[in-house]
């Protein structure tokens, strides 16, 4: 099964492509938790930080997770702060696992990651003070939050000299992070034992800035989705990085349309952006934007 998020909606798709709506409402925004359809979303964000007003021509998008107990999780904006909404796939019963508090003077969360213990770790950014502009735009934050009550910072990730982009957990329970470098292109950190250790860094032949996604898989190798050089990299956990899928556009190239090609790995991919690891059936799941249509590829592990 997998699921996407849709303008202020959870879809769920079938192993033989029909979609239903598991929860919300493809029009209508609020912050009402219910089942499925009475349940409502308000003012979604992702990683990209899109506006916190919601533009009903053009919604911004949810970023979700989904773990193996039937659980669905999405970051949202509730009620004008951050919060993290739970979705029971088994009912499309949703709830709130943790709200920000507008006290906390914190924005977010941006992104997503939560792994099978039911840890979630998400992105923040310190609000600026009125009338400083773009002040603090930069300042971001790691959270974990375990429940409602038990959210934590992780270790030396405040006020980095570059953004956070993604997130995933390994099998272990170690939080990878990438993010966008300084000096071009995107970098990979994994958290082991108390100290951020690079896995992969910045290099104009690899992973470039515009990563719309990132997956683990059971082995803890990373999938990024390029949706500039129209490739998926895989890293490896010693930090080799290949590509995976995809005809790799130059960077001269960078941002040339490209025409989908399935068939025999590798293909061609034009602008991959969501991507998950489908683990029972040890697949990779990509999300291809193809000219405007957003369409769902998937590859053998």
């Amino acid at each position: 099964m997998i699921y996407v998020a849709d303008a202020s909606t959870i879809r769920k798709v079938a192993n033989g492509g029909v979609v239903t709506t598991l929860a919300g409402h493809a029009t209508e925004y609020g912050t009402a938790n219910g089942i499925g359809s009475s349940a409502r979303f308000g003012g979604p964000l992702d990683g990209n930080f899109k506006s916190r007003l919601v533009d009903t021509a053009n919604p911004p998008a949810l970023t979700i997770a989904a773990t193996a107990d039937g659980m669905v999780y999405v970051s949202d904006l509730l009620g004008g702060a951050g919060a993290i909404r739970q979705v029971d796939v088994s009912s499309g019963m949703v709830s709130t696992r943790y709200a920000v508090s507008a006290a906390d003077k914190m924005s977010g969360p941006f992104e997503l990651a939560v792994n099978d213990r039911g840890q979630a770790a998400f992105f923040q950014a310190a609000i600026p003070e009125f009338g400083v502009c773009c002040a603090g735009f930069n300042d971001r934050f790691i959270r974990i939050a375990s429940s409602a009550s038990a959210v934590t910072a992780l270790p030396g990730a405040e006020t980095p000299s570059s953004l956070f982009r993604k997130l995933a957990f390994d099998s272990s329970g170690r939080v990878h992070v990438l993010e966008w470098a300084p000096e071009g292109g995107s970098r990979i950190s994994r958290l082991d034992g108390g100290a951020w250790q690079t896995v992969l860094a910045p290099s104009a032949d690899s992973i470039s800035a515009a990563v719309g996604g990132m997956a683990i898989d059971e082995n803890n190798n990373l999938y990024v989705a390029d949706s500039i050089k129209h490739v998926v990299w895989k890293v490896s956990p010693s930090g080799q990085a290949t590509v995976f899928l995809g005809n790799l556009v130059s960077t001269s190239a960078a941002g040339e349309e490209t025409a989908v090609q399935l068939g025999d790995i590798p293909g061609r991919l034009n602008r991959p952006y969501a991507i998950a690891v489908d683990k029972k059936n040890k697949r990779l799941v990509v999300g291809d934007i193809m000219n405007g249509e957003f369409v769902l590829l998937s590859a053998p592990l």
